[in-house]
């Protein structure tokens, strides 16, 4: 039971870094390079995001959000 728990903290762990990825992905659409920089490390250093993505199961939901904003953005051109 130890290792499910060590495996699905690293899993959330890894989807946190996707997400800060694809906020960057967001922002540099919407805004300029460094600004979509910033942002994803804004986002990466905020201490809430990481505790609620090792110990909450909502990472899922704000990838899926995240992808589906930028798939918005892909295709508005």
């Amino acid at each position: 039971m130890q290792h499910a728990d060590t495996v699905g903290r690293l899993f959330n762990s890894l989807l946190y870094c996707l997400g800060g990825w694809l906020l960057f992905g967001i922002f540099r659409r919407c805004m300029d390079r460094r600004s979509a920089v910033l942002a994803a490390l804004l986002y990466l250093a905020m201490p809430f995001s990481f505790y609620a993505t090792t110990l909450l199961p909502e990472v899922e939901f704000q990838i899926s959000i995240y992808l589906l904003v930028l798939v918005w953005l892909a295709e508005r051109g």
